[in-house]
């Protein structure tokens, strides 16, 4: 494994196990505390000069983390895994989850920096990256609300 790589997993029992994993990921995303799509926008704003990929954006300030996130590019997509992405000249991500044949999941992250710029970025937003990701974990274990 690269030195500079970061990875993660988190890993549970789903709440709607017999939900897809988009509708999964989107009712964890509900879930997610305002401060997420406050974070999100700093981020942007600060990133933006240097050159980094932002992403659409709401009014300032107001950007809920459903609407930040879903608009991730869908990597792969199947009845049992989900997998989001990006490439950036800073670095390239993945976010991934994958439905266990067991009724669990496991929902996992790999960030690879390409430069310094890339491994001080990352650097600054891993507290917040993990603090995120437990949140999705919890969420992925509530039921899935039918519509």
């Amino acid at each position: 494994m690269n030195k500079h790589m970061f990875s993660d997993l988190y890993t549970g029992r789903l709440g709607s196990p017999e939900a897809s994993p988009r509708a999964l990921v989107a009712r964890a995303l509900q879930a997610m505390p305002c401060w997420v799509g406050a974070a999100m926008w700093l981020r942007n704003s600060l990133v933006a000069p240097f050159g980094l990929k932002t992403g659409p954006s709401d009014q300032a300030g107001s950007q809920s983390a459903v609407n930040l996130m879903q608009r991730l590019p869908v990597v792969h997509e199947t009845e049992a895994e989900l997998v989001t992405g990006m490439d950036d000249r800073h670095l390239d991500f993945t976010v991934r989850l994958t439905k266990t044949s067991s009724g669990g999941f496991e929902l996992a992250t790999e960030v690879r920096p390409h430069n310094r710029l890339g491994r001080t970025y990352l650097a600054v937003v891993l507290p917040a990256h993990k603090l995120i990701m437990r949140r999705i974990a919890r969420g992925l274990a509530q039921p899935v609300e039918e519509t």
